[in-house]
């Protein structure tokens, strides 16, 4: 996946913090209102390893392995909804093996709603786990600086 930013803050360490505006992928997808609801602005800061020296205010193109890209959907899409569905499972199940019937369906959307928190909890524990110090993304996961634009 490419995207193309500018540069906002220059680290100094080989790392450069920069301010996409979300277009190329968002454009074509289906979902592209749902992702910005509720969450302001369009444009999102990303931190990336800059081999080539940018400087503050420069447009870069930005590049993530589809592999990665496609990695961090999977986790950030299916595992919330694997947890919502083991919950609201796992609570119809073990409400009926309990003879509790009057109540099952409330109960088992709460459940539901437990299994869907575990289900982001791990994903927040995941992605802290492949962040570095700095907040930036690790391994296959690291944004780099492709490119820097002339214009």
């Amino acid at each position: 996946m490419i995207e193309r930013g500018t540069v906002r803050e220059s680290r100094g360490d080989g790392w450069v913090v920069v301010e996409v505006h979300r277009t190329g992928a968002c454009d074509g997808c289906h979902s592209r209102g749902a992702c910005s609801m509720g969450f302001g602005a369009r444009n999102a800061q990303v931190t990336a390893r800059d081999p080539l020296g940018a400087q503050i205010g420069q447009q870069v193109e930005l590049e993530l392995g589809d592999g990665a890209f496609l990695t961090a959907c999977a986790w950030v899409y299916l595992v919330p909804l694997a947890g919502l569905l083991l919950g609201a499972g796992l609570g119809w199940g073990l409400l009926g093996w309990m003879g509790i019937g009057a109540a099952r369906d409330p109960l088992s959307a709460l459940f539901a709603l437990l299994g869907l928190g575990i289900g982001v909890a791990i994903v927040w524990l995941y992605d802290r786990r492949v962040r570095d110090a700095r907040g930036a993304p690790t391994g296959r996961f690291q944004v780099q600086v492709r490119a820097i634009s002339a214009d």
